[in-house]
């Protein structure tokens, strides 16, 4: 039988099914899912499920699911990955439902095109981490509250099943879905539902009060990692946020002398394509909805600003916008579904450089670390009396569980070492200094395989150079964000 081209009408019909870009979310999401090696994050996916460890900073929802997960899958990369390429699939249909909630035509079609599309999304969604299985509860959340104050009373326990979810996965979960609750609390003639869906959330979240109450006092106490910044670093997050949202991670660095050396390269014009295309198609996508759905813009706001302005207050990265990014998504398809194709062709042009260069790099692009390339380095050149010294977090110690170091005795010094990670039996219990901890190793190995995890700490810059002063022999990069150096004994 001959091949039919299919003819324009059919065409169309398949663009504006929510089914096509479902169905190429999940092959862009499985291209290349192992392409690049676990980074230390992902790693305390890994460690955590594995050693059954309550983390430091998040429920222990998600942990869990992911022990039961690799028991029926196995832990490969790809294994790892999937539970975010199938949320990140789902994130395309939901947001294609709750679109449909404003009377703008074409809508729910560009959000789903522009969800399945977007560089943010697809770095979440090729993550062994928690974001983009939020990003999945949460916009089912916003859904229900959408479906809600139009007239759909199940609504209500959509945002029940949503916020109940996303918030045993993230405390963030907390921040974006009840605020819109309470909007459509005071809005609607008829509460009684929406009490009974909030009585329902708490209810399931029950569980999990004691150890968010332990986690919130061990951050009030200076147990956690994260820093709050200077009103001008909030400031200049808040731009970046919102750049990296609409553009991706082309250019990851924004800080000064980054964008300085961008005013100087012809890279420059992409960069600022990247920051005015999105920017012009949101701001005329907020005007639009401002004037047909404004309670509707009020649910997005309160959905997306809690978050949004936490992150920048807290110093937390922007990818972890990606539970809220539905509400930005509307915006940004209400502008591409009234806008002429050319602005928007050039918008998707724009997202082509991001999602190449998630592709192309070895590790994950906000912090590039190539933790498989280096530990086939480390067992083809490590004899079993070397010893390897673990500096950065407790996540370093599970890439190495992960990507083996053998024959090498692995030794470590990291954050948090002493309340979360005392099942290793390596770990020094009471001297802090670096220097001298790869010392001692040093005087009982000929040879220190020191793994330095660049975070931009200048008391850990200090510690690498000078023991590389000392007994440095040879050093390589994997990535932007890991180095490993080879220590002996005496140096030439």
């Amino acid at each position: 039988m001959p091949f039919v081209p299919p003819n324009r009408a059919m065409l169309h019909r398949l663009v504006s099914s929510p089914v096509m870009p479902v169905l190429v979310s999940l092959a862009l999401g499985l291209f290349r899912l192992s392409g690049a090696s676990l980074w230390a994050d992902e790693g305390e996916t890994y460690g955590a499920a594995v050693h059954r460890l309550q983390p430091y900073e998040h429920p222990v929802t998600y942990f869990w699911f992911m022990r039961f997960w690799m028991g029926a899958f196995g832990s490969s990369e790809f294994a790892l990955r999937m539970p975010s390429v199938l949320s990140a699939v789902g994130l395309v249909f939901v947001v294609y439902r709750l679109a449909r909630y404003f009377p703008i035509p074409r809508l729910a079609v560009w959000a789903a095109w522009l969800a399945c599309l977007s560089p943010f999304v697809r770095l979440g969604a090729q993550e062994a981490r928690m974001y983009a299985p939020m990003a999945f509860t949460q916009s089912t959340a916003l859904w229900g509250i959408l479906a809600y104050v139009n007239g759909h009373r199940r609504g209500a326990y959509l945002w029940a099943a949503g916020t109940a979810a996303s918030s045993a996965l993230h405390h963030l979960g907390w921040f974006a879905c009840w605020p819109p609750w309470l909007i459509a609390l005071i809005v609607s003639r008829n509460r009684r539902p929406l009490i009974g869906a909030g009585l329902v959330a708490l209810g399931l979240y029950a569980p999990l009060f004691l150890p968010t109450m332990s986690q919130v006092l061990l951050r009030l106490q200076g147990g956690h990692m994260g820093s709050t910044p200077s009103l001008p670093a909030a400031a200049k997050k808040l731009f970046g946020q919102a750049y990296y949202m609409g553009a991706g991670y082309l250019f990851v660095r924004l800080d000064g002398a980054s964008i300085r050396a961008l005013a100087s390269s012809p890279l420059l014009v992409i960069f600022a394509g990247q920051l005015m295309a999105p920017a012009l198609l949101a701001v005329r996508g907020v005007r639009r909805l401002w004037a047909s759905s404004r309670r509707e813009v009020f649910l997005l706001m309160a959905f997306l600003l809690p978050t949004y302005l936490f992150l920048a207050y807290e110093g937390s990265p922007a990818n972890l916008l990606l539970p809220v990014f539905a509400a930005y998504l509307v915006p940004l398809a209400t502008g591409a579904a009234v806008s002429r194709a050319p602005l928007v062709i050039v918008l998707l042009m724009l997202w082509v450089p991001a999602l190449v260069r998630q592709t192309a790099v070895p590790g994950y692009p906000l912090h590039v670390e190539d933790w498989r390339t280096m530990a086939a380095t480390i067992r083809a050149q490590a004899s079993p009396e070397d010893a390897v010294f673990l500096t950065g977090s407790r996540n370093s110690i599970f890439m190495t569980d992960y990507y083996s170091v053998r024959p090498a005795t692995r030794y470590a010094l990291v954050d948090s070492a002493r309340v979360h990670a005392a099942f290793d039996d390596h770990l020094p219990r009471r001297d802090p200094s670096i220097v001298r901890r790869v010392e001692e190793t040093l005087a009982h190995h000929p040879r220190v395989w020191l793994v330095y995890l660049d975070w931009d700490m200048p008391f850990m810059e200090r510690s690498v150079d000078t023991l590389w002063t000392s007994a440095g022999r040879w050093r390589q990069r994997f990535g932007e964000g890991l180095e490993l150096l080879r220590l002996e004994r005496s140096a030439p």
